[in-house]
C-alpha cells in the first residue's frame, strides 16, 4: 500500500509523509513566501526519495483545518488536483486530530487529552479526546476564548488528571495550568510521531469511510466571519 499525506494548516511549516511497503518516510520544511511551490517541490522530493511515481499511490490524505486560511486552501486544492489526476481517493482529517494522534504513545487508556492551537485574538482552536485503545473525540473542534478554555480546563481537571498538548502555547499559560494541580503538559511530538499520525489518520478514515468522493473533502474553517467563507464540519 502506497499512501501520501500532507499538512499545510500551520503558518510556520509544511509536512509531507509517504507510506511505502509498511515504511513511513517524512519531510518537513519551514514556510516561506513561495508557499505553493514549496509544497509541490516537497511532495516531488519525498516521492523521488521513496522511488515512487504519483500514479503509484493508492490514496491520499490532507489536513483540512482548522488553522491558516491560506495553508488550508493550498493543501486541499493541491491534493484534490493530484487525487483527481490519478483518480484515487482523497481522505480529510483535522489538525487537532493530528496533534492528538501524534502523542497517543504518551497516554494510557482512559486518559483525557485537551488539544489546542493558537487562533489569534486571545482565542484557541480546541478539542477534547479520550484514549480508549484509539483516540476518540468527545468534544469536537471549536473556537474558544482563552479565559473560557482555562475555566473549562480547571473544572474538568479538578477531580482527575488531564493532559494538554499544543503546538504553540507555552510560557505564561503553561504556568497558569500548573496552578490547577492535575494538569500534565505534553510537549509537541517528534517528527517520527507526526509522520505516523499523518499516515495513521489517513488509513483510519480510508478504512472507516465508505464515501470517498474527492469533492466531499471540504475545508474546516472556524473563523468564517473573517475570511468570508462557510464553515464545514466533517
Amino acid at each position: 500500500m502506497n499512501v501520501l499525506a500532507i499538512n499545510s494548516t500551520t503558518s510556520t511549516f509544511l509536512e509531507v509523509a509517504v507510506l511505502r511497503n509498511n515504511k513511513i518516510f517524512y519531510l518537513i520544511k519551514k514556510v516561506d513566501t513561495a508557499y505553493y511551490e514549496d509544497l509541490i517541490l516537497l511532495i516531488k522530493k519525498l516521492l523521488y526519495n521513496c522511488r515512487l511515481n504519483i500514479r503509484d499511490l493508492d490514496y491520499l490524505g490532507v489536513c483540512i483545518g482548522p488553522g491558516s486560511f491560506t495553508g488550508i486552501r493550498l493543501g486541499l486544492a493541491t491534493m484534490q488536483a493530484l487525487a483527481y489526476s490519478i483518480k484515487k481517493a482523497l481522505i480529510g482529517f483535522k489538525s487537532l486530530e493530528l496533534l492528538a494522534w501524534s502523542v497517543t504513545d504518551n497516554l494510557d487508556n482512559r486518559n483525557i487529552l485537551f488539544v489546542i492551537k493558537d487562533a489569534k485574538r486571545d482565542n484557541f482552536y480546541s478539542a477534547i479526546f479520550f484514549k480508549d485503545k484509539k483516540m476518540k473525540e468527545i468534544k469536537g473542534c471549536r473556537l474558544i476564548n482563552k479565559n473560557d478554555f482555562l475555566d473549562e480546563l480547571k473544572r474538568i481537571s479538578k477531580n482527575r488528571v488531564v493532559y494538554v498538548v499544543s503546538d504553540v502555547v507555552e510560557g505564561n499559560e503553561n504556568k497558569q495550568w500548573r496552578d490547577f494541580g492535575n494538569i500534565i503538559y505534553l510537549n509537541p511530538s517528534s517528527d517520527d510521531n507526526r509522520a505516523k499520525a499523518l499516515i495513521g489518520l489517513t488509513n483510519f478514515y480510508f478504512n472507516k469511510n465508505k464515501r470517498r468522493n474527492i469533492l466531499n473533502v471540504q475545508p474546516l474553517y472556524l473563523y468564517s466571519r473573517y475570511c468570508q467563507v462557510h464553515s464545514f464540519q466533517k
